[in-house]
């Protein structure tokens, strides 16, 4: 009795990591990309030396008006999404989908910071508001001066800096700065950032709950319902998500590239075959052979009926590795002529050639 009490114990903290993990990566690698993206902020200043000061042409900022929007008003989408989507998942117990989620940000907010830092391209409101965004609307113009002075530093220097920064701006958030950090942190970003980061942490989030809507409607509800259930998060997903790509680009935070990549790569890997077959591998990591965790079937992947232009094949699908007696290989064709017995039927015969 005692055994089976310490692998009970054993089991639910292994469960427990299963939640954890994935949240810790994805934090890990929001801190990794801030790092990356402040590099990329120092080299954008650096470049200012040249004279450079507009932002590429871009056929959405020509077509939309500029507004004025504040920054918090626009983190407000991705915060909001990414709540209910942590709520909903544990409240369901979904633990797959949690993994999908955070490894799928974690490797996006890694690729932004990778992107960002390896081409720094200008920013998409020219060089006069991003100081204004670096010097919060010019209260610490010694933040540009501080980046601009590090310009020829040796390398552990500008390290050091940006490891200042990283720190500072984490320390900032604690409720009443009991630590007294500097106003001026945390130091937001400058120069484009590839990938627009708010257009995937609002999509990512919002697929997810449109992905748990349709799986538990399908489950629990009759096929007509659940069907135009399905549609009604579809319009509300799409109308949300072209509501906060026209404040990003109306607001020129980011080039239409930025957020049309970030639309792309957010689907692939949504729908990507390799992040299911992790996911299940993760989810029964260390499960027991018969525990009902365990998916008999292989891994499960949701295809969107927003992914165009695959929308039509839109629904749920089983992932598993296929054996090599079952590999389906194409005849080479001087083969098949020499036994035409074992002709492939997808294979036109002499008969109706």
């Amino acid at each position: 009795e005692g055994a089976i009490c310490k692998r009970d114990g054993v089991m639910e903290m292994l469960r427990l990591c299963k939640w954890t993990v994935p949240l810790l990566f994805c934090v890990c690698c929001f801190l990794l990309q801030s790092a990356l993206l402040h590099l990329a902020t120092f080299h954008y200043v650096w470049m200012m030396n040249g004279g450079l000061v507009l932002g590429l042409p871009d056929f959405g900022h020509r077509a939309l008006p500029p507004k004025d929007i504040s920054l918090q008003m626009m983190d407000c989408g991705p915060m909001i999404f990414t709540g209910i989507f942590m709520l909903s998942a544990v409240f369901v117990k979904d633990l797959r989908l949690w993994v999908k989620v955070f490894i799928s940000l974690g490797l996006l907010f890694t690729l932004k910071g990778i992107l960002d830092y390896v081409t720094v391209l200008p920013d998409s409101v020219g060089w006069g508001r991003c100081q204004d965004r670096l010097t919060k609307n010019g209260s610490f113009p010694a933040v540009v001066k501080g980046i601009k002075d590090l310009y020829g530093r040796d390398d552990h220097e500008v390290i050091a800096e940006i490891l200042h920064m990283e720190m500072n701006g984490v320390l900032s958030q604690i409720p009443g700065n009991p630590l007294d950090i500097p106003a001026e942190f945390p130091v937001r970003y400058c120069g484009d950032m590839i990938l627009s980061g708010h257009t995937f942490a609002t999509l990512l989030p919002l697929l997810a709950c449109c992905d748990l809507i349709c799986k538990l409607s399908q489950v629990h509800l009759s096929k007509e319902t659940a069907s135009k259930l399905q549609w009604a998060t579809y319009m509300f997903g799409i109308a949300f998500a072209c509501l906060e790509f026209y404040l990003i680009i109306s607001n020129r935070f980011h080039y239409t590239v930025d957020v049309l990549l970030g639309i792309v790569v957010t689907l692939l890997l949504y729908t990507n075959a390799a992040v299911a077959l992790f996911v299940e591998w993760f989810a029964e990591l260390g499960e027991e052979l018969d525990d009902p965790i365990r998916n008999r079937n292989g891994a499960m992947m949701w295809i969107p009926g927003l992914c165009i232009p695959f929308c039509c094949f839109d629904g749920y699908y089983h992932v598993c590795e296929v054996s090599n007696e079952d590999l389906e290989c194409p005849t080479p064709w001087k083969e098949v002529a020499q036994n035409p017995e074992e002709r492939s039927p997808l294979l036109p015969s002499s008969e109706n050639s």
